[in-house]
């Protein structure tokens, strides 16, 4: 990391400790709050979060969980003003291990279940938003502007009964979706799924290791391959 980066963050990381603070020991246990696991490293609004709403599954360590994490604005990107995690309505949201949430992102636990599974990261300016539930496998990668929803946002009644029920969201481990994407209620992706640019998924894969992509998403590509690991792999094979 450059000088001028770490410098940056340092900046950054400081300014924003007042809510680093009041994140943790607002919804954390004080043996667990003490360790600082969330880290709040840009505008962020925090609404609804007590005890037993926000959780952490697994072994507590600092700076596991950063929230408004500033990825891809220097990019040019334009990114939403503020971070937003949201719960009210019986909701909650648990963290089960390292997550990096990008900045201008809205988690919104809205009566419904949200969960992260470990190394779960997602750029700027996406939306989660559940009222059933909202699930991910280890090693999640969420593109800018992803969007994944397990409601239509409001009932539609016919003969006096709701056609539109919610359905939970289910993405696999080493899911990779990419920018400009929209996950509609009931889908369930299996592992290894990658999903193209500007996709609309409105129906469940359960084929592990597929390239979906397209409006609505249809599958592309089989037996493909991805995952952080095997990215490592090849970037060294590559230097060699």
């Amino acid at each position: 990391m450059s000088l001028k980066r770490t410098i940056s963050r340092t900046a950054r990381g400081v300014f924003y400790f007042p809510k680093t603070l009041y994140l943790n020991y607002r919804c954390l246990p004080f043996k667990d709050a003490v360790k600082l696991p969330f880290i709040v490293m840009g505008s962020t609004s925090l609404c609804g979060i007590k005890k037993k709403n926000i959780r952490i599954e697994g072994p507590v360590h600092t700076g596991m969980i950063r929230v408004a994490a500033q990825k891809t604005s220097k990019r040019g990107l334009p990114v939403n003003r503020k971070t937003s995690i949201i719960v009210d309505n019986g909701g909650s949201i648990t963290f089960c291990g390292d997550t990096s949430i990008g900045a201008g992102t809205s988690v919104c636990a809205h009566g419904g279940k949200i969960r992260l599974g470990n190394k779960f990261s997602c750029n700027i300016n996406c939306f989660l938003y559940s009222m059933e539930s909202i699930e991910t496998g280890s090693d999640v990668l969420l593109g800018w502007n992803i969007n994944i929803r397990d409601n239509d946002g409001h009932p539609l009644y016919q003969n006096g009964e709701i056609i539109n029920p919610n359905k939970g969201v289910r993405l696999g481990d080493r899911v990779w979706i990419a920018s400009y994407v929209d996950i509609m209620k009931g889908v369930c992706l299996a592992d290894g799924t990658a999903v193209g640019t500007r996709s609309l998924v409105t129906k469940s894969f359960p084929q592990p290791n597929t390239l979906i992509a397209g409006s609505p998403a249809k599958i592309i590509k089989e037996d493909i391959i991805w995952d952080y690991e095997f990215d490592k792999r090849c970037l060294i094979d590559q230097v060699k």
